[in-house]
Parts: C-alpha cells; structure tokens; sequence
C-alpha cells in the first residue's frame, strides 16, 4: 500500500516541456528532410538536362560529321544538312520534323566554309539557382572545305 500513497507522475510543466522539445526535434528532422528532398529533386532535374544536351549535340556533330555540306540560317535558327534539317523552335530542337531534345534555352551554329568547319552551341534553359548549362563543340571537315 506504501507504493500507492506516493502519487509520483509528472506534472503539467514537465508534459509541456518535454512536448515543446520533441515538437522542436521532429521540426528539425523534417526539416533537413525537405531540404534533402529538395536538393536531390533539383540536382535529378539538372543531371536530366545534362544528359538531354550532351545526347542533342553528340546527334547534331555525328549528322554534320557524315554530311558533305552544312548551312545554317541564323533567322530561322536552323541547320541544314545533307539528310537531315534540324530546328530550335521555342524550347525544342527537332530533327527532320520529330522533336530530338526539349527545354533548350539556346541553339546556335556557324558555318565557317573557307576553314571547313562547323561551330554549334547547345545551352539549356536557366536553372532555379540561375546557372544555365551550355555545350559547344567544333566539327572541323576533312579534305576540301564545304
């Protein structure tokens, strides 16, 4: 009976507080959480427009490279090929008309026919911590100039 006369328990305060300090552990974790989530989210999309430019500018130098003349309209942002026409419309650049690669935020080409060689840039759109990515290359032609 002794055990039942001490009453022990915790007290309105110390619920309280142990509540205030596990709400404050529980923000804290969903927290880092979020931003975990966030920055996984963010680096997915960027290594996604990645891949997509590197894919778009390795098609583009491969139909260049097999072609025996190449011209580029600067007002129509389009390159043309032997076999193939490609075309940055709005977002997308397109080949033969069947849409290659979305979200670029540039397509830009130059066609030098006294050195025999193509410059084209490929730059995707601007990222939300403001960084845009961009690819270049050059395709210089071998034997005569085109």
């Amino acid at each position: 009976m002794n055990r039942w006369k001490k009453d022990q328990g915790i007290t309105l305060i110390e619920l309280l507080a142990s509540l205030a300090i596990l709400s404050l552990v529980i923000l804290l974790i969903a927290s880092v959480h979020l931003f975990g989530q966030t920055q996984f989210v963010d680096q997915a999309q960027s290594a996604s427009q990645g891949n997509n430019l590197r894919y778009g500018l390795s098609v583009l130098s491969r139909e260049v490279r097999r072609a025996e003349t190449a011209s580029w309209d600067d007002n129509k942002k389009t390159l043309t090929t032997d076999n193939d026409i490609f075309i940055w419309s709005g977002s997308r650049l397109t080949k033969n008309g069947e849409i290659l690669i979305e979200d670029i935020g540039k397509f830009d080409a130059s066609v030098d026919a006294n050195e025999g060689k193509v410059d084209i840039t490929l730059a995707g759109r601007e990222s939300k911590q403001g960084k845009v990515k961009s690819y270049s290359t050059t395709i210089y032609f071998r034997g005569s100039a085109r």
